[in-house]
């Protein structure tokens, strides 16, 4: 009997992992789209897995999170493959697919019953709001805290069956790992107290004492998580818009059980607005209401069984740290979100089917097959329509045209697609759809950027100035922009240039590229100690920069310091190999040094790479080429 239930475990399972590559096939052609450039492409700390940036990424904060280990997984990926993003689409596929089988292991554990975790995991694997999370690369913080959250779960219910404590430990481990995935995993000891509840334990303080070391961790990594989002917090949010909060957390509450249920007019940008708030008014303070009744069927539920209480307080916890209580960002909601909340949901189904299907009444024969025809239209719908969804990824351009016909006047989603136009040096498009972000949303500071950046790539410096002037007065603390304003005016004043880059360092001292544009600037006015100064802070910044140790050689070699020169080209090759004025100038020392093979070696690489070698230079070198 048992390797009989052992094959149809199996089974299941392959059925499920097959259901779900079938779905998830077309995610291997896709590129990159929208924050996957600041994850990957443009992103230095994960293109060199170094002991240095991996300590960066443990020890501080990027784009508004704390995920190390989310960026370690990039980093060795970027090792092995590159900027292949069919690699990164596989392995986002291959642990989503780790993550089902632990969802169908979870609920096995937890109800003995295969139909009822095969209906959880198949559910879990290709349902559309799952597509964010999976066929974006960025959504890998998702499947990957998830892929830990999940193990944890199971790891801590083996622990409640045998009181092994290698089974709480690895449990905690696990936990810590999810948390460094993403700190949407601090929801974890909540979900812990309702296995306790599901196993028809009461909670006391022997349980209690268990979950200690898990609330500490989630305390802190909570604590983590405010820091990181501080710019990210409404600056409209005050104490008197609490009740409006709670409100719209009512409302997400409600739409994301609405999105499951109804997935179409999907969108990976839902919008805060006034509009939308005006036009959603009914809907969003109807939405208490319903939640209250939601609550009530499941409080009356209780009386029969623990199961509706169980997967009704798994979806509201994990849900609870997005649901805006404290309002960040501009978007109320987001398909990925809903990752890990809607497997409490999906058990309730599987619960509520098998009940009705095993009923022994007058119609339980009719009833079951009607249910079970329901139950498999339901999993080929979610599964046809999470096929569609995932074309919608295929790049910046199709996702973000995909928001605009929802969003007619988001500026987000014109500001992004510009950026996906100009990622593609599709300059016209880029500006056009720039000025149409600025037209809908005049202090959008991002989009005033990005208008700037346009037209200097496209040599109209004139028109960008105003857009960049424009960026920083809506925002001050944008360092990149005053980079912008400083090499426009590095030709005709170096004065004004100084002043930018050193306002770029104010808003934030740890950018790099400030202090190497100063180092820069200071080289052209032969201030070798000022400039000397700036490079070595670039490079204390980022080891790794070729460019400031190139610079620094520069530095040394008009203050006739030959020796440290040599060794700054040298490091600046051995970091970049193809910079042409970094061969030139050590091809140049090696001839005036008698060492002529390494002299031609060098200078022969930056004809090669395009740098315009001083004819003087190529003429003593000719003698030796003809001795050879």
């Amino acid at each position: 009997m048992q390797i009989k239930k052992t094959h149809t475990i199996l089974l299941a399972i392959s059925l499920i992992i097959v259901a779900t590559s079938v779905v998830y096939m077309p995610a291997l052609q896709n590129g990159f789209a929208w924050d996957d450039e600041n994850y990957i492409t443009t992103n230095r700390m994960v293109q060199k897995l170094s002991p240095l940036n991996i300590k960066k990424m443990f020890t501080t904060f990027f784009f508004g999170n704390y995920h190390p280990l989310t960026l370690l997984s990039f980093a060795l990926e970027y090792h092995f493959f590159g900027l292949n993003p069919s690699a990164y689409h596989a392995t986002n596929i291959i642990v989503h697919l780790m993550n089902c089988v632990l969802v169908f292991l979870l609920i096995y554990t937890l109800s003995s019953s295969v139909v009822a975790s095969c209906i959880v995991a198949l559910f879990f694997g290709i349902h559309p709001l799952h597509v964010e999370s999976v066929a974006w690369i960025s959504g890998r913080k998702d499947v990957l805290y998830t892929l830990f959250f999940l193990a944890s779960l199971i790891g801590y219910a083996h622990f409640l069956k045998e009181r092994e404590k290698i089974y709480y430990g690895l449990s905690l481990l696990l936990f810590l790992f999810s948390l460094l995935s993403k700190s949407m995993a601090v929801s974890l000891p909540l979900v812990l107290l309702l296995l306790d509840y599901l196993s028809g334990k009461k909670i006391y303080w022997g349980i209690l004492k268990d979950k200690i070391p898990f609330f500490g961790l989630s305390l802190l990594f909570g604590i983590f998580a405010l820091l990181s989002q501080q710019d990210a917090i409404r600056q409209d949010y005050t104490g008197d818009s609490i009740l409006k909060n709670i409100v719209v957390a009512s409302h997400g509450i409600v739409f994301y059980m609405q999105k499951m249920l109804f997935p179409v007019d999907l969108s990976c940008l839902y919008m805060y607005s006034n509009r939308h708030f005006e036009i959603m008014q009914t809907n969003f303070y109807l939405s208490p209401f319903i939640v209250a009744a939601l609550c009530a069927c499941a409080v009356y539920s209780a009386k029969y069984t623990r199961k509706v209480i169980f997967g009704s307080l798994f979806y509201l916890f994990t849900l609870l740290p997005v649901l805006q209580l404290i309002p960040v960002g501009h978007a109320f909601a987001a398909d990925r979100y809903t990752y890990v909340p809607l497997i409490g949901i999906f058990y309730i189904i599987a619960a509520g089917f098998l009940y009705f299907s095993e009923k022994k009444w007058r119609f339980a024969r009719p009833l079951s097959i009607a249910l079970t025809i329901m139950l498999l239209f339901a999993l080929f719908t979610s599964g046809l329509i999470a096929w569609n969804r995932i074309h919608v990824w295929k790049d910046g351009l199709s996702l973000w045209d995909n928001v605009i016909k929802s969003y007619p006047f988001s500026s987000i989603a014109y500001n992004n697609r510009g950026a996906a136009y100009f990622f593609n040096k599709q300059y016209d498009q880029a500006i056009k759809d720039f000025t149409s972000a600025i037209t809908v949303s005049p202090n959008y500071d991002q989009a005033n950027a990005n208008l700037c950046r346009a037209y200097i790539t496209t040599s109209d410096e004139k028109k960008a100035l105003p857009f960049c002037l424009k960026a920083i007065q809506i925002n001050p603390r944008m360092d990149n922009v005053y980079i912008l304003l400083g090499n426009m005016f590095h030709a005709t004043d170096k004065d004004k240039a100084l002043s930018l880059y050193k306002k770029s360092i104010e808003a934030r001292p740890g950018n790099e590229r400030a202090w190497y544009n100063l180092c820069t600037t200071y080289l052209s006015m032969q201030d070798y100690k000022n400039a000397g100064n700036a490079c070595l802070k670039a490079i204390e910044i980022d080891p790794d920069f070729a460019d400031a140790y190139n610079n620094l050689g520069n530095i040394y070699l008009a203050t006739n310091r030959q020796k440290e020169a040599l060794m700054s080209y040298k490091k600046a090759l051995a970091l970049n190999p193809d910079i042409g004025a970094a061969h030139n100038n050590l091809g140049t020392i090696y001839l005036y040094a008698k060492q002529y093979d390494l002299a031609i070696a060098h200078i022969d690489k930056a004809v090669a790479l395009g740098h315009a070698v001083h004819p003087d230079i190529l003429e003593m070198l000719k003698q030796y080429r003809e001795k050879e």
